[in-house]
């Protein structure tokens, strides 16, 4: 039974419903198994310690590639 007493930060009250596939489940577990947690504990893990990045289209990368080189030689040209 539940205590009256539980850390707050511990009680989670929102709930996300979330579809997986067999082999997504096993993966899920085998991670989850490997760190001794919960599924719910290694899914809040993965959620909120590990740093996403925003992917950038390749045609983009030429430009700010261009734009990074541009700028360097503006700054060695006129010394700022």
């Amino acid at each position: 039974m539940r205590t009256k007493n539980k850390d707050k930060e511990l009680n989670h009250r929102h709930f996300i419903g979330l579809r997986l596939t067999d082999v997504e489940l096993d993966l899920l577990d085998q991670g989850a198994a490997c760190l001794s947690i919960s599924r719910s504990e290694y899914l809040r893990k993965l959620l909120l310690e590990k740093q996403l990045r925003r992917r950038i289209p390749r045609g983009q990368w030429a430009i700010r590639w261009i734009i990074h080189r541009l700028r360097w030689l503006f700054a060695q040209f006129f010394g700022i």
